[in-house]
């Protein structure tokens, strides 16, 4: 408390001192507040616009987070104001659609949970030997598969094993998780491999309308039984570039073509308006040059090594430095990459086409570049960047 009392004449009201205004001058004084007013209104008009709508030009467009979608694993570039739209709904519009689209491929292509309303792949597992709807999204990525004759979704078996491999802490731990050191689960791969290449022991038959059905012979059930296997269908390595042209798809069906989708595990797919394109070549991980050009429709990067800050686990690396990838060889069930990296790009396939295509000369014992055919492609090997097509721009 203060030790000395308080004046109190301070708390008394001081004396009201008048002012005479000029009345002269009074409408120039209302004319100033007015301006001022003006101004004033006009300033924070344009602060919220500024805070509130969205730059024209090239951004990423973020989806809406959450636990059951692959938005972790996809960034949407967009090139805002080329629509009638202003720039700031066309984001909104934009964003709706593609948060959409990622929690539907999550349910369709990554859930493990089988849901018939979903008509997802784990609905179909759970259902062999019978006839099932499906999602269109899931019955176009399967046809593609049989247009073009691939039986890689058969190889989720070994694929499974893989992804314990890609999870372990260690190289004690990772050994008992790879063919290539462990000789059992090289026979396991093997045999595997052979059922899957079997369409009498494991084939899906599509019958229209969004139906399908899995067959399993009695025979291959005992061997996924036997040894304690959960997945019987899985896309591996190449979920997400089917993801991409799903994602592709939706945008494009509601008019919204002004962008590219890009995964972290190297993945790209371009809409119709993408404008110029660049693709890097890498070397290490690092960018050793560019391949660019105009009108693709995809991309893909295939490499030896997981990408740096990808949170998709694809690889694993052994303390020696030797890098194990997730690209099966369908001949023998075991994990190969014929080269550090290897780039592909095409203006007629799709995303998910072009990485079987790319993996075909990839996945193997040594590069096959006659797999290539029809497909434009670039490499690292000798120190220098190869190509199989010289009309590519490469700087």
């Amino acid at each position: 408390m203060n030790r000395y009392a308080r004046d109190k004449r301070e708390s008394q009201p001081k004396p009201v001192e008048r002012i005479e205004l000029n009345e002269d001058k009074l409408p120039q004084r209302l004319i100033l507040v007015a301006v001022l007013l003006v101004i004033g209104i006009a300033a924070l008009a344009y602060g919220l616009s500024r805070a509130t709508s969205s730059d024209v030009g090239w951004t990423e467009i973020p989806a809406a987070t959450g636990e059951t979608n692959v938005a972790g694993e996809f960034i949407l570039h967009y090139n805002l104001g080329q629509a009638d739209l202003g720039p700031t709904a066309e984001r909104k519009a934009v964003s709706v659609v593609y948060s959409d689209a990622v929690a539907t491929a999550w349910s369709v292509f990554a859930s493990p949970d089988a849901s018939e309303e979903a008509g997802n792949l784990a609905f179909l597992c759970v259902h062999p030997n019978q006839t099932v709807a499906i999602s269109e999204a899931l019955y176009t990525a399967l046809q593609t598969l049989e247009d073009a004759g691939s039986r890689l979704i058969y190889l989720a078996p070994v694929y499974e094993m893989y992804d314990s491999l890609f999870a372990c802490a260690g190289d004690n731990e990772a050994v008992n998780f790879d063919p290539a050191r462990n000789a059992d689960l090289a026979a396991f791969c093997a045999e595997a491999a052979a059922y899957a290449a079997d369409s009498e022991s494991v084939n899906i038959e599509l019958l229209g309308d969004c139906r399908a059905q899995l067959t399993l012979s009695a025979e291959y059930m005992d061997f996924l039984r036997e040894n304690g296997v959960v997945s019987i269908l899985g896309f591996g390595w190449a979920r997400n570039a089917f993801i991409a042209d799903y994602i592709a798809a939706e945008l494009i069906a509601r008019g919204y073509e002004n962008g590219w989708i890009e995964s972290e595990d190297g993945f790209a797919r371009y809409l119709s308006g993408a404008g110029a394109q660049s693709v890097a070549v890498l070397q290490n991980g690092a960018a050793a040059a560019y391949v660019s050009g105009s009108g693709w429709t995809s991309a893909v990067s295939l490499c030896s090594y997981p990408l740096r800050g990808a949170s998709v686990l694809r690889h694993y690396v052994y303390a020696d430095g030797t890098p194990v990838a997730g690209y099966v060889d369908p001949a023998d069930g075991v994990a190969k990459a014929a080269l550090p990296e290897l780039l592909a790009v095409s203006k007629t396939d799709e995303c998910a086409v072009l990485a079987l295509k790319t993996a075909a000369a990839f996945a193997a014992d040594t590069f096959r570049l006659e797999a290539l055919d029809g497909v434009s492609a670039v490499w690292s090997e000798g120190g220098g960047i190869q190509t199989n097509d010289e009309a590519l721009v490469i700087q």
